[in-house]
């Protein structure tokens, strides 16, 4: 069962909403030639990992084992580089190199050190001039020799294999570590895409639903604080809707903006919460049912910056039960422009849980199939994302991102007709997010109370 922003479809009774924005899923399940093909990539994926982590794992060991050697008949400690680059006349950062390539514990880091061909070549006539056997001082040109193989072979370069390497650490670190090259990275696309934006902001409120059935209803916050142009002819998708099959009118009727009276162009904008200059337009591909809802601006740099926010009150949208293959409950949100921060927000009714354990992960788009829907199904990007309980009861809703936040999550939880206290909350944050890219909150199934409300 997947929710997200700002795409919204109706496929038949059960509600499946396509992209970033999806209610109960149901998978469609593989043929056997797709799944046998499917087990054929990840294996050769596999097999190319272990690979070159087996090659890895050898050429570095080889060459630190060597070096350990060959600092020991020099009677040279690995510990004090500054004694060594003395000792040999060479450069202090050689010298520091080469001394944590031997005594790191870490084969990533240790091929991280390993100095050029040119470094190690000083350091190896060095070491003959300081009276190294010929024996230890071979064996450690062709420990070396051998690891420059290997690079070529799985990485062409060392700066390739400087991205592989990075691209592993990536594993072992949180979001706040790699937040600088991140940085970056939105610099770059800021300036490539025309658009930038200091927070891009996701709620979820699920609340019981009023009618006889067991579903719930649910309101979805949407929007950006800060967007700026830095090219006119510029856009941006604040929602989207799809309707298909059958059931489109009935899916209609259950789609209702939060704010009926500040619609514009067909678009839920909250007014309220919204630059009072905004301008929205919606377009719709002839006989494709879908309809999106775009924000434009005729000035660039910082006098064009505004605030945007869309919400839906969702009424019946779905069955909160436990159901085969709907496992997760599902909460996601895309980010498609360079943002320096993106917040989701998830608040559950307590008739509606009775597992507060809620997780959080950032989804790889550009790796997720045509079919793929679920964080089961859609691989996650190496950085973790921490998630941050708001209270089990009355939760924090304060944000620095905006000001006004409270009052827009007040206006959900009066929509749904039910209280603060009534409602647990979890806030999953990131800086700098990759683009393309889902931050999701998900949570397992509960089977939802006879006695809803």
């Amino acid at each position: 069962m997947v929710f997200g922003w700002p795409f919204q479809r109706w496929n038949g009774p059960i509600h499946s909403r396509r992209d970033a924005s999806k209610a109960t899923i149901r998978k469609r399940t593989m043929t056997p030639s797709e799944q046998q093909e499917a087990h054929l990539i990840r294996s050769s994926e596999t097999d190319r990992a272990a690979t070159f982590l087996d090659d890895l794992n050898r050429t570095v060991v080889d060459l630190r084992t060597s070096l350990s050697v060959l600092f020991d008949v020099l009677g040279q400690d690995a510990c004090k580089s500054q004694d060594v680059s003395r000792a040999l006349g060479i450069d202090k950062s050689v010298s520091w190199k080469v001394c944590r390539l031997v005594t790191s514990d870490s084969v990533v880091e240790a091929a991280d050190l390993i100095p050029g061909q040119r470094g190690m070549r000083i350091f190896f006539d060095r070491a003959e001039l300081a009276g190294s056997p010929e024996g230890p001082l071979e064996e450690a040109r062709a420990a070396f020799d051998r690891y420059c193989d290997m690079v070529e072979e799985h990485a062409v370069d060392r700066t390739g294999l400087a991205a592989i390497l990075a691209s592993m650490r990536l594993q072992d670190e949180s979001a706040s570590e790699t937040a600088s090259m991140r940085r970056a990275a939105y610099r770059e696309n800021a300036i490539l895409r025309g658009i930038k934006a200091r927070a891009r902001m996701g709620t979820f409120i699920l609340g019981p639903g009023r009618g006889p059935n067991l579903v719930y209803d649910s309101v979805h916050l949407s929007g950006v604080v800060g967007l700026e142009w830095l090219r006119s002819n510029t856009t941006w998708t604040i929602s989207r809707r799809s309707y298909a099959g059958p059931t489109a009118p009935q899916g209609d009727d259950r789609f209702h903006p939060l704010d009926p009276d500040a619609v514009v162009d067909g678009a839920p904008i909250l007014s309220r919460y919204s630059s009072p200059d905004l301008q929205v337009s919606s377009t719709s591909a002839p006989g494709s049912g879908i309809r999106e809802f775009r924000l434009h601006g005729d000035r660039v740099g910082r006098t064009s910056s505004v605030n945007g926010f869309a919400g839906w009150f969702l009424k019946e949208w779905a069955d909160f039960r436990k159901e085969e293959p709907n496992q997760l409950g599902e909460y996601q949100l895309s980010i498609d422009l360079p943002v320096e921060t993106t917040q989701v927000d998830l608040f559950v009714h307590h008739s509606l849980t009775t597992d507060p354990e809620v997780a959080a992960t950032l989804l790889d788009t550009m790796q997720a199939s045509l079919i793929a829907t679920s964080v089961e199904d859609i691989p996650s990007l190496p950085l973790r994302i921490e998630t941050i309980p708001l209270g089990m009861t009355n939760p924090n809703v304060e944000t620095p991102l905006f000001g006004d936040y409270a009052g827009m999550i007040g206006d959900g939880f009066e929509a749904l007709g039910c209280d603060a206290s009534a409602f647990s909350g979890w806030r999953a944050l990131i800086d700098f997010p990759p683009i393309p890219s889902r931050l999701a909150l998900f949570q397992k199934l509960p089977v939802r109370k006879p006695d809803a409300r």
